[in-house]
């Protein structure tokens, strides 16, 4: 659980993740107890102060790379993109809208679908069959995520996966984790196309 700025433990009921094919369990996690959620009012309260008197265009950006990314990939037809994300579907197509980017996701996964983001491979498969009228392989499928919750999300459904430290996280750390490639970041557009045709091959 991520709270005020840093991880924390919490000692709330144990939570079990389990694949979604054949029942394995791949995870295991505690829920939050009352302490920590009264940690994150608190935290979400103090900042609230500061977020309220930034102007919304201040409150985030898209980073280099993600729209130049986005574009090229549209346009090549061994690609076909979605979004897998942990945020509600609504959520999500708000915050892309904001930022002229929802259009490029004309399927997905997200957390309506499950509250537990190694459930949402498989919802992202079927739903990317549904679309384009054809079965997508697992292990052709390429997860962009910038989290060890997203090496872990790729590996619970056999997806390849490239790591970015756009977020909290530094390459070292997402290295730690094993994924397929590592990127600090989406600028050099060319080197990320290339490891995506390479991984999806």
């Amino acid at each position: 659980h991520f709270v005020d700025g840093r991880y924390q433990e919490s000692g709330g009921e144990r939570l079990v993740s389990v694949h979604p094919a054949d029942g394995r369990p791949i995870a295991e996690l505690h829920a939050a107890d009352d302490a920590l959620i009264e940690a994150a009012i608190a935290a979400a309260g103090a900042g609230l102060t500061a977020w309220s008197a930034t102007p919304p265009a201040e409150r985030g950006r898209v980073l280099p790379g993600v729209e130049a990314l986005l574009a090229h990939a549209a346009c090549d037809p061994r690609f076909a993109q979605g979004l897998l994300t942990g945020n509600l579907r609504r959520g999500a197509e708000h915050k892309l809208r904001h930022y002229r980017l929802w259009h490029h996701f004309p399927f997905g996964a997200f957390a309506d679908d499950s509250p537990r983001r190694d459930d949402l491979g498989p919802f992202a498969l079927r739903r990317a069959a549904g679309h384009h009228g054809w079965e997508f392989a697992a292990h052709e499928t390429v997860i962009i995520g910038d989290t060890p919750h997203d090496i872990t999300c790729a590996r619970a459904f056999g997806a390849r996966v490239i790591a970015v430290a756009t977020g909290r996280h530094s390459t070292v750390e997402l290295a730690a984790h094993a994924p397929d490639a590592v990127f600090p970041d989406l600028a050099d557009t060319a080197a990320v196309l290339r490891t995506l045709r390479a991984l999806g091959a």
